[in-house]
């Protein structure tokens, strides 16, 4: 009885869902790798020639505003991780809606260590929100010097893709409903699995297509097959992307009592009349004098006075990004996003972006949620066919 009414709700869940659901898993492949897509249509980033001691953070920031002309924007220095290889500059002019995406402000520079130095497109002209053009500029580590400035990168095609992906092309508010979409590919993964279970003595049959099948018989080998052989990587990628899309709920499950600020922006703080706030310098040695071997990607000095300067730590490749949050005139860190010393629960919820992204698990993981992707589309054409087969067969009979 109970392996019927899964069947019905696998089947028609799948028949009333699996266009859009197919959608959403190739737009999610795509964004995968869509560093890679981007900078196919760009020129490399400059190398820095320059030996020695490098300047300061300050430097930099000061020679990138100096370049671009900018002085009341936001900055995010994203530092080189290796030698020759240039500090990366990125000055966004405030908008009505700035940083509007938590996901995007918070992991654009955790994603360095693939050679790619280019945020995800900007959000801005896509619908929901907007933002000021972004600038970027390179610079020479060691002298100070800018090697080249160019306007960041704004592919109309992947920004609807994000927009398409994150929040259903209908602003923030569409991806609570992303996250519905999310809950039904993981009851279709979940009742496909009790499906799929063979009966006693068909299990050489379980994991493969039959050599002669044909017709009904290939369709469901090939629909079983697909599905068993991705079927873990399948419901990673869906529990995960659900998290992702009710991030209130599960900041409420995880996150300590107390901890409610925008990690987009950080805490709220107060400027104090008469104090000079501290530079990316002074922030970086804040955390540093807790965490002696932090390694520091970024540093973002805010546009507005009442913002915080955030210090993120890590990449994507290796694990969570963590988020510090220094209050610049007070001269002390005031909030965590995934601190390094959070809770195993806390760690488990941030790994979710991490996994759903490709990343923290090497290239092959990356490569299998890439194909993962494409299974919603395999299901829907083999359950189709499957399904209208069926039917055939009952007005032939």
């Amino acid at each position: 009885m109970l392996r019927k009414v899964l069947f019905q709700v696998h089947l028609w869940t799948g028949l009333t869902l699996g266009i859009v659901l197919a959608l959403i898993g190739i737009s999610g492949s795509l964004l995968v790798y869509d560093h890679e897509l981007l900078a196919l249509g760009q020129k490399p980033a400059p190398r820095a020639e320059a030996q020695g001691t490098p300047v300061s953070l300050d430097a930099l920031i000061a020679a990138a505003r100096q370049a671009a002309g900018e002085k009341r924007a936001t900055v995010t220095l994203m530092l080189p991780h290796k030698p020759g290889e240039a500090a990366l500059a990125r000055l966004q002019k405030a908008g009505r809606d700035e940083l509007r995406d938590g996901a995007r402000a918070v992991g654009s520079a955790d994603r360095r260590g693939r050679g790619s130095r280019h945020e995800r497109p900007s959000a801005a002209g896509s619908p929901g929100g907007e933002r000021g053009p972004t600038t970027e500029i390179y610079l020479d580590p060691v002298s100070g010097k800018v090697l080249d400035i160019r306007q960041a990168a704004n592919n109309p095609v992947f920004a609807f893709v994000h927009d398409f992906h994150g929040n259903f092309l209908m602003g923030r508010e569409g991806r609570s409903v992303i996250g519905w979409f999310g809950v039904a590919m993981l009851l279709l993964g979940l009742s496909g699995i009790v499906l799929w279970w063979p009966q006693r003595g068909a299990w050489r049959f379980a994991f493969g297509v039959r050599k002669n099948a044909k017709g009904f018989l290939f369709y469901r080998d090939l629909h079983g097959a697909a599905g068993i052989w991705l079927w873990l990587v399948f419901i990673v990628v869906s529990f995960s992307g659900v998290v992702i899309a009710f991030p209130d709920t599960a900041r409420a499950m995880t996150g300590p009592a107390g901890q409610s600020f925008d990690p987009r922006r950080g805490p709220v703080v107060e400027a104090v009349e008469g104090v000079k706030p501290i530079g990316a310098d002074a922030a970086v040695a804040l955390v540093r004098s807790q965490l002696a071997d932090a390694a520091i990607t970024s540093v973002a000095l805010p546009a507005k006075k009442n913002d915080t300067i955030r210090v993120m730590l890590g990449t994507m490749e290796n694990g969570p990004v963590s988020v510090a949050y220094v209050d610049p005139y007070q001269k002390r860190i005031t909030g965590w996003r995934n601190p390094p010393n959070a809770p195993a629960v806390e760690r488990f919820a941030a790994w979710q972006r991490v996994l759903h992204a490709g990343e923290g698990w090497g290239a092959l993981w990356r490569a299998l949620v890439f194909v993962s992707g494409f299974l919603p589309l395999l299901f829907v054409v083999t359950g189709t066919v499957m399904w209208l087969k069926k039917r055939r067969g009952r007005r032939v009979a």
